[in-house]
């Protein structure tokens, strides 16, 4: 082999490699990762709002959502995560896209229910919203996590994602937790993730 073709087989090596290292993984997921504070459950059956340290049960301690080219996918971790007799636990979404689409997603849990039911609505009309989601509860780890196909909001470039928790009895106070903000104030939903690209 000549040392000009040597030369240029190793340009074009080195360029190959270089291309194959700028281009991103189109598998690869943008994600968002969000820490919660331990012990910033507020009671919600009484008004204003009073904080409830003591709760642990339904405390959010840990947000993470997925955007891939075909999923959404949102995970939270809980201090303790467990439907006791005569309670229920529910976690609920908030997706807004960037064709301005709103969704809500409000998964629920019990003791007789333990791997919980759940839909998706609209956030215009509260029109339920036909998708198919995947769903699991770890009650060891501690973990609730959910996915949807993005079909079921319109495929969009971005979403931002707003997530919480609810503890509710019948012979017991209602406590609940927004996992991106130390307190509730206003609403549950007041705050949203930054933009999540697709991956």
């Amino acid at each position: 082999m000549s040392i000009r073709r040597s030369r240029s087989l190793r340009a074009a090596t080195v360029g190959l490699l270089a291309a194959l290292v700028a281009v991103p993984a189109s598998a690869e997921a943008k994600t968002y990762v969000h820490n919660d504070p331990r012990g910033d459950m507020h009671e919600v059956s009484t008004s204003p709002w009073p904080p409830a340290p003591e709760q642990v049960n339904g405390d959010i301690l840990r947000m993470r959502a997925w955007h891939t080219k075909s999923r959404i996918r949102v995970r939270l971790v809980f201090a303790e995560l467990d439907p006791v007799p005569n309670s229920l636990i529910a976690t609920n979404y908030r997706f807004f896209t960037s064709e301005g689409q709103g969704r809500g997603v409000q998964i629920i849990a019990g003791p007789r229910n333990r791997q919980g039911s759940g839909y998706m609505y609209r956030f215009s009309d509260g029109a339920r919203v036909r998708c198919a989601m995947h769903r699991a509860f770890d009650y060891t780890q501690n973990v609730v996590v959910f996915g949807f196909s993005r079909r079921c909001i319109s495929n969009p470039r971005w979403v931002r994602i707003s997530a919480s928790a609810k503890t509710d009895g019948l012979d017991q106070p209602t406590y609940a937790d927004n996992a991106q903000r130390t307190g509730l104030e206003y609403s549950i939903h007041l705050n949203y993730s930054p933009r999540i690209r697709r991956g």
